[in-house]
C-alpha cells in the first residue's frame, strides 16, 4: 500500500513539473491610448472668458463699492471725533486750581495721535509695496495710488494735530511770583522787609530782626511743571520730526539710484513724481520744526478744577469710542483690500487674455472698472 502511495505522489509531482515547464499562451499588450491632441484656445474661446471675467468683475466691483462707503462713514466718524477733541484741548491749559490735569490729558491725546499715525503708515506701505512691486518696477493695482494718498492727507493731519496740542502746554510767565516769604510764627505783626544781600540773594528780616527763609509759591510750581511736560512734549515732537527728514532722504537716495532701472517712461515719471513729493514733505518738515521752536499756542485761556475734571470724563469716554470705532475700520480696510486684491487678480488675467486674443487678430476692448479707492 505504501509503494501504491509513493507512486501515485511521484506522478503527481512529475505532472506538476511539466506543467510548469511547458510555456505559456502570452496575451498581446492592449495598445496605448494616445492622449488627444491639446488644441489651443480659439479666438471665440478668449472673447468667452474675458467676457466672463468682466462680469465678475462688475458684480464684486459693486459690492466694493458699498463697502467702501461704509468705511467712509466709519473714517469719518472717527476725524469728527478727533477734530472735536484736538480743537477743545488747543484752546485751553492748566490754572493754579487744575494743576496738570488737563497737560495730562494732552499728552495722552498726542500719544493715542502716534499710535494712530503707526497703523496709518503700516497701512500704507503694504500699499506702497504692492504697488511698487520688484525693484524698478511699477504694477498698475486697483485703487491703491488712490489710496495712498488718502492715507498721506490722513498722516498730514496728523502731524499738524500733535503740533498743535505740543505748543498748547503753556510757556513761562514772568509775571507770576516766583517766590514768597514769611516766619513760622502767627505774629500778624511782623512786616517783610527787603534787607542786606548775601551772595546775590536778598535775606529778609522779620521786624523783630530774625533772619527768615523763602519758598516757591504754589503757582509757580504748578507753571513750571506745566511748562516742562509742554517742552518735553515739543522736544519728543521735533525728534519725531527730524527722524522723518532722515527717512525721507534715505528713501530718495533710493529712489534715484531707482531711476536708472525704470522700464519705461510710465516707471521713470513715477518715480521722479516720489522724489519730488518727498522733497517737498522734508521742506515741510523744516517748517514744522521751526514752528514748534517758536512761542506756544495763542488764544488758550486757563481752566479751574471742576472744568478739568468733567473734561477728563467726557474725553475718556470719547477716547473709548474712536477705540471701537477704529478696530472696525482696520478690520473694514483689511477686507476691503482682499476685495480689490481679488480684483486685481481678474484684471491681470484679463490683460492676458486679451495679448493673446490680440495676437489671433481679435480686438481687444478696456477692462470694465478703473479703480475704487477711499478718497473722494
Amino acid at each position: 500500500m505504501n509503494k501504491h502511495f509513493y507512486a501515485i505522489g511521484a506522478l503527481v509531482v512529475l505532472a506538476t513539473s511539466s506543467m510548469a515547464q511547458q510555456p505559456q499562451p502570452t496575451t498581446a499588450p492592449a495598445p496605448a491610448k494616445q492622449a488627444p491632441t491639446k488644441q489651443p484656445p480659439t479666438k471665440e474661446q478668449y472673447e468667452r472668458a474675458i467676457q466672463q471675467l468682466d462680469a465678475q468683475i462688475v458684480q464684486l466691483d459693486a459690492k466694493l463699492k458699498v463697502f467702501t462707503e461704509s468705511v467712509l462713514e466709519v473714517d469719518a466718524s472717527i476725524e469728527k471725533r478727533i477734530d472735536r477733541i484736538v480743537n477743545d484741548l488747543k484752546s485751553i491749559q492748566d490754572s493754579e486750581d487744575s494743576g496738570t490735569r488737563v497737560s495730562m490729558v494732552k499728552e495722552d491725546i498726542i500719544k493715542s495721535l502716534y499710535t494712530y499715525i503707526q497703523f496709518v503708515v503700516r497701512e500704507r506701505d503694504m500699499r506702497v509695496a504692492r504697488l511698487e512691486g520688484q525693484p524698478g518696477t511699477v504694477v498698475p493695482r486697483y485703487g491703491l495710488e488712490k489710496d495712498i494718498e488718502f492715507l498721506d492727507a490722513r498722516l498730514e493731519k496728523r502731524v499738524d494735530q500733535i503740533i498743535e496740542l505740543s505748543r498748547s502746554f503753556g510757556v513761562r510767565d514772568a509775571n507770576v511770583q516766583r517766590f514768597e516769604y514769611g516766619d513760622d510764627d502767627d505774629d500778624d505783626d511782623n512786616d517783610w522787609r527787603y534787607g542786606e544781600t548775601y551772595h546775590g540773594q536778598n535775606i529778609h528780616y522779620s521786624s523783630g530782626g530774625t533772619v527768615t527763609g523763602r519758598q516757591t509759591t504754589d503757582e509757580y510750581r504748578q507753571m513750571r511743571s506745566v511748562a516742562h511736560r509742554g517742552e518735553m512734549t515739543k522736544e519728543r515732537a521735533i525728534d519725531n520730526l527730524k527722524a522723518s527728514i532722515e527717512n525721507l532722504k534715505r528713501k530718495n537716495r533710493l529712489l534715484e539710484q531707482r531711476l536708472n532701472y525704470a522700464r519705461n517712461m510710465t516707471e521713470m515719471q513715477y518715480t521722479k513724481n516720489q522724489i519730488s513729493k518727498n522733497r517737498n514733505l522734508i521742506s515741510r518738515r523744516q517748517e514744522q520744526i521751526y514752528l514748534l521752536q517758536t512761542n506756544a499756542q495763542p488764544g488758550t485761556k486757563q481752566i479751574a478744577r471742576q472744568q478739568a475734571v468733567m473734561l477728563e470724563e467726557r474725553l475718556r469716554e470719547e477716547v473709548a469710542d474712536i477705540k471701537t470705532e477704529f478696530r472696525t475700520l482696520m478690520t473694514q480696510r483689511t477686507e476691503r483690500m482682499r476685495m480689490k486684491t481679488t480684483i486685481d487678480g481678474y484684471l491681470s488675467r484679463r490683460a492676458q487674455y486679451s495679448g493673446a486674443l490680440q495676437k489671433l487678430g481679435g480686438t481687444p476692448t478696456p477692462p470694465p472698472v478703473g479703480g475704487s479707492s477711499e478718497k473722494k
